[in-house]
């Protein structure tokens, strides 16, 4: 047994998670590519139903793509990425139009701190307007990044924010009103209500 798999079966791993709540049906292979840059050399497994069917797990030498294209995601049910207090570069995109909830609150360890520094949640623009469709029941996109109950903040360093496209997001989601954002140096708002933070 090594490093990764001690602290897979007996470690603080699983509790170090991104929580995800998008709706997503099946697309051609090689469409839909959830990407991970890591801190350091782990693993990352990707989980829908709250955790309890793994789709896949992959080592990651500083990056992991996951492609995803012939899975189907419900809003109802939590998709999970194990392995959050790795995360320093999350792709959400292949999720963007149809995403709800990002959580990435439980990515904070104890002992590293705060690691991710980009999140890139936008809708690729195609010069047409295009923005986020199917919106899932009319609701904003929320993203939370603070654990209240240990006052730690998972995007404490985060440079770079992308929500291109997030038509439904505005200035009051939680990551814009708990925290000053002095870490940002990439901002990218287009097609979005935000006019600053």
């Amino acid at each position: 047994m090594n490093y990764y798999d001690a602290m897979w079966s007996c470690g603080t791993f699983k509790s170090r998670r991104v929580v995800l709540f998008v709706d997503k049906g099946l697309s051609q292979p090689g469409t839909d590519i959830l990407s991970i840059k890591a801190t350091s050399n782990t693993y990352f497994e990707l989980t829908s139903s709250g955790g309890t069917a793994s789709i896949e797990r992959k080592p990651a030498n500083l990056v992991a793509n996951f492609d995803i294209s012939a899975n189907s995601f419900s809003a109802k049910d939590p998709t999970w990425i194990y392995g959050g207090s790795f995360i320093e570069e999350l792709d959400l995109s292949c999720f963007a139009k149809t995403m709800a909830t990002v959580d990435v609150s439980r990515c904070y360890d104890d002992v590293l701190g705060a690691n991710i520094k980009k999140l890139v949640l936008g809708v690729p623009l195609n010069g047409d307007g295009d923005t986020r469709t199917g919106q899932i029941s009319g609701t904003q996109l929320r993203i939370s990044a603070a654990n209240v109950t240990n006052n730690t903040d998972a995007l404490e360093i985060l440079e770079t924010l992308d929500v291109t496209g997030q038509s439904s997001i505005q200035n009051t989601s939680g990551i814009f009103v708990t925290q000053d954002r002095t870490s940002i140096k990439n901002f990218y708002a287009a097609g979005t209500s935000i006019v600053g933070f």
